[in-house]
Parts: structure tokens; sequence; C-alpha cells
């Protein structure tokens, strides 16, 4: 594969560009203003990077947030054709190595946990650690040594001097949180090769910690040492607390993917960077791992727009570690008109003394107020003004404005003026349409349909649904335990749910009374391979099992068509080292609607088991919807379908924790137990028997310890039972009786029960939620196309082992839906108006933006109470954060203040003060 010329030639890439482009080793670093073109020059750089090398394992292209990997996959996707290297940000690259690693299994699996319930497990092992007696534990010797270093220093001093002069001091949470990676770090495998990094860390969050700890917590007697006993013991608390309920924050998922790198290093060849300029310490510590002396790496970033220091970014740390990368410059941009850009050279040349950037558009287009600086007596009449402003934009129907303004609180001032005013728009705040809790509950009640649910899914779902009275007070506390206790028992929660009208009577116990009497179904499947929508079936067989004796079996292998398919053929062939099927055995077998009629006959209304139950049903599944859909044989398989169903590897996995293996053969060696694991699916469901008689022996030891937390839990498990009955009736429309369904039909029947719940939610609040899931989410997954079959949507494990582009992008599409931010949802064909504050605009542009309110009330900000270096900071931070604001424009700029605000006099932000005479347009009123 090429880059070929007409990719090329669409980019109109620059002589500059092109000669960044062709660059094929050593480590660089570009700076790329706004508007000059930097992702279009790094997809290219991907594709030529994917001809230099044979191995998608030797490129990454990592981004700082998702939707800019989003967008680099997309612009990828056509380009790369058959080529998958990886393409996302540090999170995900880091999440991507804790599955593939060698961890437990339960960090493998772990979910991430989103702030809130992160918060919430701080704050119960803040009160655990509070509430029992401080004892002193050995301390590992890297946080002594810091502990002896800040006092020497008087950091822990001065620290203890700013909290208190602070006009509102933070949290005792908000600073653990801003040390944990530090103190996190001092707690993994490799933490001796990170010396540099633990130390940087402590020295940069420890001394604030220990000042909020001894001003907040009573218990420590204002004494050092003892603050930083309860600080490492409230970290363990915190760590076991996320270890029970097998999840991992953020800052877990870049530590222990640190861990994995450290101790199984995996060099690349080829690393791209974007917005480097954004990087913390440990993702700088990440980059150091992957490369070699020999890794062409190639960093683009904008010191002028980093304005994520609240997130660990340091323009320090950048100089540190791309000091020996040679420099590179774009200084054209290919966004905004000459007039705009006339505002930005001088921006930069006074507060940075950089040097100017060239305008590429047509000046012929641009507008003769092309940039305004408009003045208002006070904010009412400003704003007043302003959103007037928006509806006469608007007239030109193919305009577009974005107004982006300093604070949350401003941003809710204007949208609610813009709902006044019949102005439809798109807001981007600090409350995010894919977070807020009805939008959350329904993605986790999708996956809890598709029987792949998370403890965090479930945690929101127990939560909300046993919330069934306006009476009940349980909290999101009582949830963690909740499912922590029923965990601690070695079950799922799904295995505890069933009958609505008796607690007490759950699939695991109805499973466990079948099993001596009428018994139970186990079945496998054989196969050509492993891809789902490829492979085929070519044996299904199963066993019969009363009380452990095996009393009668179905075994039928199925007539695929090899002789009419050279593909499958090819498959089936390299497949046979494995199953040792012959092709007479194959050619012989029948047809598979009959052979599935026949097996569903045997089934009967039994409970089904297989080893690693998953694969087998899908299997069936996707093989059956190749099938003429045959009414009887679609009714008998949605029968199927809604018996109870249990998975001896998933069994095993609870019931007997910590094994190195859950393969069946292992497990079958490790218990010592009849049956063998030749593939041949008669002798595997044979074998699954054995280790299912063994496990059941255990669940029957478990079932009273079972009841005594569901009775304990009473109040949280009935009513949930209650309303995922009435859910599912609805629901399995879609998802079980035909192949086809819209993702939007399934979550419309969650939101149109959730508006009725007024114990869950705020009914207006809800109901506004909803209209604006009707404007936005619908939409969009209308438009990414979220329609087929129901497993299909929302799984991505059903697509891992296909290697085809198209599929794999399948698996992206479904990872982006349960990560979505409320700012990928914007249509820029439908959505001319965008609201949004300026950090959650960074990457976007406009045809028209408007800043409002620019006083200095607003850049830098109330900062006079603050000690001097953190005021540095705050204005440093505050000067990038408009230039931000203003680099979005492609047509027109209009910036407007107020020099009143109720009693207090205001004047336009510093900033822009000396820019006044660069606008071309002033409005005085």
């Amino acid at each position: 594969m090429s880059v070929s010329e007409s990719y090329l030639a669409n980019l109109h890439l620059s002589d500059a560009q092109l000669a960044l482009l062709n660059i094929e080793s050593g480590k660089h670093i570009v700076n790329a203003p706004p508007g000059a073109g930097k992702t279009a020059l790094l997809t290219a750089r991907l594709a030529k990077a994917c001809e230099r090398y044979n191995d998608d394992a030797d490129i990454i292209a990592l981004t700082f947030t998702t939707r800019a990997a989003t967008e680099m996959q997309q612009r990828a996707h056509d380009l790369l054709g058959e080529r998958a290297p990886f393409i996302g940000n540090f999170h995900t690259f880091c999440m991507n190595t804790i599955r593939c690693s060698r961890l437990p299994y339960s960090q493998r699996t772990a979910s991430v946990l989103p702030d809130e319930y992160r918060n919430k497990m701080f704050e119960m092992a803040q009160q655990y650690v509070t509430a029992q007696t401080l004892l002193a534990q050995e301390l590992p010797i890297a946080l002594t040594h810091a502990l002896n270093d800040i006092l020497q220093s008087g950091a822990l001093q001065q620290s203890q001097d700013e909290y208190q002069q602070r006009y509102q001091a933070p949290t005792l949470r908000s600073v653990f949180l801003n040390a944990y990676i530090g103190l996190r770090l001092l707690d993994i495998k490799s933490q001796h090769t990170h010396q540099a990094l633990i130390t940087y860390e402590l020295a940069r969050g420890l001394p604030e910690l220990l000042a909020a700890v001894l001003d907040q917590v009573a218990s420590v007697q204002h004494e050092p040492e003892l603050a930083l006993q309860f600080v490492w013991q409230v970290l363990q608390r915190f760590k076991k607390i996320k270890t029970q309920a097998r999840c991992l924050d953020f800052d877990d998922v870049l530590v222990l993917g640190l861990d994995e790198l450290t101790q199984h290093p995996v060099t690349r060849a080829f690393i791209q960077i974007d917005e480097v300029q954004d990087l913390n310490p440990i993702q700088w510590r990440l980059i150091d791992i992957l490369s070699t002396p020999q890794t062409h790496v190639f960093a683009v970033g904008d010191t002028e727009q980093s304005i994520y220091g609240f997130l660990g970014a340091d323009l320090s740390l950048l100089a540190k570690h791309t000091a020996d990368f040679t420099p590179h410059t774009l200084s054209q941009n290919f966004r905004s008109v000459p007039g705009i850009i006339t505002i930005l050279n001088h921006y930069r040349t006074e507060h940075w003394q950089l040097p100017p950037i060239a305008a590429m558009v047509d000046p012929a287009t641009e507008n003769q107020h092309s940039t305004m600086l408009l003045e208002y007596e006070d904010v009412d009449v400003e704003r007043a003004a302003m959103t007037g402003g928006i509806g006469k934009i608007l007239s030109d129907p193919d305009r577009n404005v974005g107004m982006l303004v300093p604070t949350n609180k401003i941003c809710e001032e204007y949208a609610h003026r813009l709902s006044e005013n019949g102005i439809s728009f798109f807001q981007v705040s600090q409350h995010d349409l894919m977070q807020k809790p009805v939008v959350q509950d329904g993605l986790s009640w999708l996956k809890v349909l598709n029987g792949q649910a998370s403890r965090m899914d479930w945690w929101n779902l127990l939560y909300r649904l046993s919330r069934h009275t306006g009476g009940n007070t349980l909290t999101l506390k009582d949830v963690i335990r909740c499912t922590g206790a029923i965990h601690q028992q070695g079950v799922t929660i799904e295995a505890l749910l069933g009958d609505p009208t008796d607690l007490f009577s759950y699939p695991l116990r109805q499973f466990a009374e079948a099993y001596p009497q009428e018994g139970v179904v186990i079945f496998d499947t054989e196969t050509t391979g492993l891809d789902f929508f490829s492979d085929k079936i070519i044996q299904l067989a199963a066993v019969r099992v009363v009380n452990g004796e095996v009393v009668a079996e179905f075994d039928r292998y199925v007539d695929v068509g090899l002789a009419q398919n050279a593909n499958l053929l090819a498959a089936f062939t390299n497949s046979q080292a494995i199953h040792k099927i012959q092709r007479e055995q194959v050619d012989a077998g029948d047809m598979l609607n009959t052979v599935l009629a026949d097996f569903f006959a045997f089934v009967g209304s039994s409970p089904l088991v297989a080893h690693n139950l998953h694969f087998d049903m899908m299997m069936l599944r996707t093989n059956l919807q190749d099938l003429p859909q045959e009414a009887a044989l679609l009714s008998r398989y949605h029968t199927f379908l809604a018996q109870h169903q249990f998975d001896t590897l998933t069994l095993a996995r609870m019931f007997y924790p910590g094994l190195p293996s859950y393969k069946l053969a292992d497990l079958l060696e490790r218990f010592d137990l009849e049956g063998v694991n030749s593939h041949n699916a008669i002798d595997d469901v044979k074998a699954t028997a054995s280790l299912l008689h063994k496990i059941m022996g255990d669940i029957e030891l478990k079932l009273p310890d079972i009841d005594a937390v569901l009775d304990q839990y009473t109040a949280i498990i009935q009513p949930v039972k209650h309303h995922l009955s009435v859910l599912q009736k609805p629901a399995a429309v879609f998802t079980q009786q035909r192949f086809a369904c819209s993702l939007v039909d399934v979550l419309r029947i969650w939101f149109q029960h959730a508006q009725h719940q007024s114990a869950w939610y705020d009914t207006q609040n809800v109901q506004s939620t909803v209209r604006e899931c009707e404007r936005k989410l619908m939409p969009w997954l209308d438009k990414q196309g979220f329609y087929g079959d129901f497993c299909t949507l929302v799984n991505p494990n059903l697509w891992q082992n296909h290697q085809d582009p198209d599929i794999r992008a399948k698996i992206n599409q479904i990872d982006t839906l349960f990560l979505l931010k409320e700012i990928d949802l914007i249509d820029p064909d439908k959505d001319k108006v965008v609201l949004s504050t300026i950090h959650r605009a960074k990457g976007l542009e406009f045809e028209t933006v408007m800043v409002p309110e620019v006083t200095e009330s607003a850049f830098p900000g109330f900062i006079e109470k603050l000690p001097p270096d953190i005021q540095r900071t705050r204005i440093a931070e505050a000067t990038r954060l408009l230039y931000v604001a203003l680099s979005r424009p492609k047509d027109k700029l209009i910036v407007s203040y107020h020099k009143r605000f109720g009693k207090y006099p205001k004047r336009l932000s510093p900033f822009l003060q000396t820019a006044e005479p660069l606008f071309k347009y002033r409005n005085w009123t």
C-alpha cells in the first residue's frame, strides 16, 4: 500500500508539511499553532509508517482525548486498508495493555470507574480509617524519605500557610487524588525503576496532602508522621475497596499499564504523539518505556494551547523530555481569515514573544467585519445583545456559531437566554449529557440485556431501580456493599435475579434443584475457526446429565458445503489440527436447520451449560442468521434463549479464584476429574459434565449463605427484580424476536419507563434529558448505523477474532458508544449554534466564534487571594485559555465585554487591551 497521490493532492499540504511528512527517523517535535493542519499531516504520516513497517504492533499513534483519536481513526480508515495500528489516547493504550497482560483475571477484566464512584469509594476508605485506631505501620522507604525532604525544605510549612490563605480550601479528597499517582507508584512491583517519577510526584502532591490531613483529621494530632500513616492507610483501604469491586480508576489504568510495560517491555519502532504539551509525568514515563534510541518519535503540540495544568500537564516537563528532539515549526494557518490572524499574531507577540503565523485563507473572501470588539454598559445588556446577535447570524443558513465562555456558570446563563429566545443550540458544559444518570443507567441496562454488565453497570442499576419508593434512603455505598457481599459468595448478580414475586426463587437455586431431578443439558460446538461471522459450526454435541450421570447423548455433524467454498475449506483444514474432525464426517452431516431443530428438541426446557458459553451461544446465533428465517425454528430458538444458562468457565472462576488457568483441560487435571478435552464436541461435553458435578457440590453448600445475603439486601434486590422484569418484556421484541433492530428503539424503552419513576430521578430533569437525547443522541446512533442484530450493536467481544478492517472498525464504534462525550454528538450539518466552555471546545472550529464577558474577572479571574506562585500559574493558564478561544473561528471573531456587573465596575481583560485598535469593527452603545 502507498499513500495515494490523489489523497495527498486532496490534502493540499504545504511545502513545510510535505517536508515533515517525509521524515523517517530520529526524534522530532513540531510546534503547530491553531489551524496548522496537524491532523491531516499526522494521518498521512501514519499511512507512511504502515508502508515502512510490516507489523502493526511496531506503530502507535497516541492522542490526548478520545475525540481526537476518533477523528484520526475515521480519517485513517480508508487510507490504511487492512492495516490497523493502534490509534488512541494513553488510557486506552494502557487499558489494552492490561487486557492482554499476565495480570490476574480480576484486573484484566476490571471496569474503569467514573468520578462519581471513585469519589464514593474514597469516602468509604477515609471513613473506615478515621473510625479505626491509627496504628503505626511500616511505610515504604521512599515515602519516609519524601516526608523528611519536605520537612527539611520547609515545603510542608509553606503548604500549610497557603492552605490557610485560600479563599476556599480544597477538600481532602481532591488533594489526595491529586497526589494519588505518586502514592500508587510506591505500591507496584516495578516501583524501584521509577524513582525519579515517584520523587517528582511526591514532591508535587504530598506537601499539600499532608497540610490538608493535618488541618482536617483530628486524630493525627498535628504530627506529620501520623498524617503520613493516615495517608498510607487510606491508600491501602481505597485500593482494597476497588480491588474487591473489580474496578480501576483512570490513574490506576496508567500505573498498572506502566508496571506491565516495565516488567514485560515491548518497544515500538514508530511513536506519534498529538497534543504533546498536555502530557503529564506518567505519560512521559510511558513514552520512555516504549522507546529505544532507534525509535522514531514524532510529537506535535503547541505550548500556547496548554490549558490542562489541573490534570498534571507541565511545560517544564515538555522542555525536559524534548530537549534532544529536533525542533520544527508550522507557521501557516489554514483555518482563519487574515483579520483574525492579525489578532492572534499580536497576542502571540505580546504574551510570548513568538514569531507571526501566516494566513493561508484568501483575503478576498474576508468579511469586512471579520473581527469585532463590542463594549456594553452592563452584563445584562451584553447578554441580551450577544444572544440577539446569534439570531442575526443565523439568518445566513450556511453559517454556524460557537459561543465560547470561560465558566460553566456563564454557560448556563446563556443557555437560559437562548432557550427563552427560541434559538436551538447544542450545549457543551460541565453537565455533560452522556454523564447524566438517566443516560448512564440506560447504557448500563443495554449491557445487562446482553449479559455483559460490569460491576459498575450493576451499581448504576441497583442504586436506581431499588429506589422503589420516595422514602428509600439507600445510598451508593449500600449498593457497593451489596454487590461486594454477593460476589464474596462466588456468584454473579445475574444468577440471583429471576422470578420478581419470590426473592428466593432465582436461577442459581433453580439450576441446583434441577440438577439432581430432571437434569441439565451440557452442549458444545466445534467450528471451522473463531470468527463469529465467517466460520461455521461443523459439530454440535450435548449430553443430558442428572446428578452427575449422563442419561442421554446428542452428537451431530453439520454439512457446511466445504466443496462450494474455498475459503471455508481452507479454514476447516487449518482447524483440523485442533478438533481432528475428518472432512468425510462433515460432508456426511445434515444441514444446520435440521441439526438445530433436533438439538432444540433434545434440550427441551432444561437449563443449559457450556464451558465458555458465550462462544457457543454466539456461534449458534450468527450461524442461525445465515439460514432461511423459518418461523418454527426461530420460535424454538427464542424459547431456547430464555432458558437458564450457566457457564462452567464463569462458575469455576467464581468458586475457585486465583487458579493459573481455567481451560477445561487444566481444570480436569487440577481437580483429578474424569474426561478428556480432545476438542471433539462429544468428548468435551462429557468432560464438562465431570467438572460441573464438582461445582454443583460447592453450589449446594453456598445456597444458605446466598439466601442470607438476599435476606440482608432485600430492599435492593426485590425492586430490581421487579423493574428488570417489566423492562425485559418490551425489550425482547427487539433483542430476541428478530435479527434486526435499532438501538434507538431499545433505548427508548428505558427512557419511557424511567420518566414514570419519580423515586429514581427528578421528573422534570429526566424529561428534559430525554428531550436532549432525542435531539442529540438518537440522531447520532442512527447516523452511525447502530442497526442490526442487538448483540452485534453493543458487544465488542463478538468482533474480536475478525481481522477485516471494516469489522475491526465495529469494535471502535461500540467502544465509542460507551465512552461518548456530549461534544462527540455535534452534527455540523444540523447544529448551527454550539454553546461551550473554552476547555471543552478545544479542537473544534466554527465559521463564527463569539467570546462574551472577556473582562478582568474572567481572564485571569479572581486570583487576589491566592499565593503569588499560584497566581502566576493561573495567569499563565488563563492567557492560554483565551488564546484557544480566539483561535477557533474561520471567518468571524466577535469579542465582547461589559463595564459593570451589578455594583462592580469592570473593564476589558488586560490580555486584550493593547489589541483593541486591531479589531476591525467597534459597536459603542
